[in-house]
C-alpha cells in the first residue's frame, strides 16, 4: 500500500501547485512575476513538485504519476488488473481532493473565469479540438518515453539522472504548449477536475 500512498500525495501535490501555479498566471498581478514568465516559474514548479516525488517513489512505486501509464503497463502485462485500477483510483481521488481544496481556499471570482479551469490554464477558444486532441496525444507520447527512460535507468548508478529527465521533460512540454492547452498532459488531472 506504500505504493499507492506514494502516487496519490505525488499526483495530488502535483495537481495542486500546477492549479495553484494556473492561478497566478491568470489572476496575480506583481511586478516579480511578469506576463512573459509566469508559465514558466508554472513550469518550473510543477517540475520540481514531479523530481521531488519521482525521487521518493524510486524504490516504493512505479513512480508513473499518470493514470494512462497504469493502463498501458497493464496492457504490457507488467502489472496487474488490481494493481492498475489501484493505480488509477489514486491518480483521481489525489487531483479530486486537490480540486477541491483549490475551490474552498481560492476566491471565487477567479475560480468562475473561463481562464481557470480544471487544472489547465486556459483552452484558447481559436484553436481546433482536433488540434488540442493531437497536442495531448503527442505529449502523453513524449511523457511516456521520458518515464520509460526513468524506469530502465532504475538500476543504473546515478539514480537522480532519470528523475531529472523525466521531471523536467513534463515542465518543458508544460511551458512548450502552455499558451495552447495549459500543458497538463495527465489525465488524472483532468478526470479529477471533471468529477469535481
Amino acid at each position: 500500500m506504500d505504493y499507492l500512498l506514494i502516487e496519490f500525495l505525488g499526483v495530488f501535490f502535483l495537481s495542486f501547485f500546477r492549479a495553484l501555479g494556473n492561478f497566478a498566471v491568470v489572476a496575480a498581478d506583481s511586478d516579480l512575476l511578469k506576463n512573459e514568465c509566469k508559465p514558466f516559474v508554472n513550469a518550473i514548479i510543477s517540475a520540481l513538485t514531479l523530481f521531488i516525488f519521482l525521487v521518493c517513489a524510486r524504490n516504493v512505486s512505479k513512480g508513473m504519476f499518470n493514470p494512462v501509464f497504469a493502463v498501458v503497463e497493464n496492457l504490457w502485462h507488467h502489472m496487474t488488473v488490481e494493481t492498475a485500477l489501484g493505480y488509477i483510483t489514486a491518480h483521481i481521488l489525489a487531483s479530486l481532493l486537490a480540486t477541491s481544496i483549490l475551490t474552498i481556499t481560492l476566491p471565487f471570482k477567479y475560480l468562475s473565469t473561463a481562464r481557470l479551469s480544471l487544472g489547465v490554464a486556459r483552452i484558447n477558444p481559436a484553436n481546433d479540438e482536433f488540434s488540442l486532441f493531437t497536442m495531448e496525444m503527442v505529449g502523453s507520447f513524449i511523457l511516456f518515453f521520458a518515464y520509460l527512460y526513468y524506469q530502465a535507468s532504475g538500476k543504473k548508478s546515478d539514480p537522480y539522472l532519470s528523475c531529472f529527465f523525466y521531471a523536467f521533460a513534463s515542465g518543458a512540454l508544460q511551458l512548450a504548449t502552455y499558451s495552447y492547452n495549459g500543458g497538463a498532459y495527465n489525465l488524472g488531472t483532468m478526470v479529477g477536475g471533471l468529477l469535481f
